[in-house]
């Protein structure tokens, strides 16, 4: 009986050390994603890193699942104007800089970057004016609109005819130190200052802006102009189709504006012109001394895609 005893006060004590053990390695690990990470708590430091604001979301987010990974790295966001980030990168400021500039904008001898996804900008106009949806139907060649971005065209009148209102035409373009000038330039064959017209403090002021004024147009990403809930646009706006050859009318690969689903497949048959496909890459120095920048770049790598997919932008391995 004794015997019987001190095998069953065995059993319970090797099932105790095991539920232990296992306790342990489950309070060591977080999920992100659905994956099992192990919480690296030897690691200390502090992190630093400026943003575009339409990708500010994406990049918060996955900043949350990288301090439950890093818990003693101190990370903080901020949302910055790329320009002037890229100069407090250099005077190391800020650690990362997260961006849709293109590659030659932002390339030294002092920097590298790390792509990260992919949008498109769609043009936008207002949903209210009956006048605009001839758009609809006509879009607008890349001739004309380098000849708005030129301000040589400030009359609706000369964009399609149908439209008489004698309303100045108002346009809208992301922050011009995003680099949406550089690729706006590309897709109506023209240099970046051949762009005069204003820009916006932050993207997201072009929708709200074209929502708020009836006769006018803007530029923005798809992340922004469409209902990810219905796979259409959003109700306040017309997504207008663009002539890219400038043919003058819309063929079959330029209409696919209105509905997300033909968007996607259009960005990945790469019918869509380069000028409208923008890059969103983690730009940081080669030389970065911060251990906690390698830390991080080495977690967007593996992280980074499922989440910036998650907020409707696109893979760019796909």
């Amino acid at each position: 009986m004794l015997k019987s005893w001190n095998f069953l006060l065995v059993i319970f004590f090797l099932l105790t050390l095991s539920a232990c053990s296992n306790g342990k390695q489950k309070a060591s690990e977080t999920t992100i994603n659905g994956e099992s990470i192990e919480i690296n708590t030897q690691e200390n430091g502090t992190l630093t890193i400026a943003c575009d604001d339409i990708i500010f979301p994406v990049i918060d987010e996955l900043t949350n699942d990288f301090k439950s990974m890093f818990p003693n790295i101190k990370v903080s966001n901020i949302l910055s104007v790329t320009g002037a980030s890229l100069q407090s990168l250099d005077s190391e400021e800020v650690d990362i800089v997260c961006s849709s500039l293109p590659e030659n904008s932002f390339n030294s001898n002092q920097r590298t970057a790390l792509p990260l996804a992919s949008d498109v900008l769609v043009l936008i106009v207002n949903f209210n004016h009956a006048e605009l949806q001839t758009l609809v139907i006509h879009g607008i060649s890349a001739n004309t609109l380098k000849n708005i971005f030129n301000e040589s065209t400030t009359d609706w009148n000369k964009v399609n005819s149908a439209i008489t209102t004698s309303l100045p035409l108002k346009a809208y373009i992301p922050p011009k130190s995003s680099g949406s000038a550089d690729y706006l330039a590309t897709f109506t064959d023209s240099k970046p200052s051949d762009i005069k017209i204003s820009d916006t403090q932050f993207e997201k002021d072009v929708l709200k802006n074209v929502e708020s004024m009836p006769i006018s147009l803007g530029f923005c990403s798809h992340t922004l102009a469409y209902n990810f809930s219905t796979g259409f646009r959003k109700s306040t706006i017309y997504i207008i189709g663009t002539d890219w050859n400038n043919s003058g009318s819309l063929e079959n690969n330029e209409l696919i504006w209105d509905e997300l689903s033909n968007l996607k497949n259009a960005y990945l048959k790469k019918s869509i012109p380069s000028g409208l496909v923008r890059t969103f890459s983690a730009i940081y120095l080669k030389e970065s001394k911060n251990t906690a920048t390698q830390h991080y770049i080495d977690f967007l790598k593996k992280s980074g895609p499922l989440t910036f997919e998650k907020y409707g932008f696109y893979n760019i391995n796909n």
